[in-house]
């Protein structure tokens, strides 16, 4: 009497999991990086953009301007006009005189993804 397979044996659904295991073992930690690579590029050019708000305040006043803005609106808004573009939102924007100096002629900049600080990009300028 001949027995006809109908179905997989544990031991091939055991390998198939492993296999996908393995595959998610290795993927998932390089679209992690993926995105924060992403994010990081975003807060980047969104602190470029800032940084000619800022200059071009300096050249009108002789001073920057210091504060915290969280989202698009906010400091930066009303006295530079800064508006960040996409994800902008997701950001916060910090300008702080620079250590040893006065916001007169030095500033850093740093702007930061709220939910997850260790995605930045910062800067400092000295006149």
């Amino acid at each position: 009497m001949n027995k006809i397979s109908k179905g997989f044996t544990i031991v091939e659904l055991m390998i198939t999991v492993a296999i996908i295991g393995i595959i998610s073992a290795v993927a998932v930690p390089s679209y992690r990086q993926y995105i924060i690579d992403a994010e990081t590029s975003v807060a980047r050019q969104h602190l470029d953009q800032l940084e000619l708000f800022l200059n071009a305040y300096h050249l009108n006043n002789n001073t920057f301007v210091s504060g915290t803005q969280v989202g698009k609106s906010g400091t930066f808004e009303t006295q530079l006009g800064f508006k960040p573009g996409d994800g902008g939102d997701d950001f916060t924007y910090v300008v702080a005189a620079c250590s040893g100096g006065s916001i007169a002629d030095c500033y850093t900049a740093k702007v930061y993804k709220t939910a997850d600080t260790s995605i930045s990009a910062s800067a400092t300028k000295k006149i």
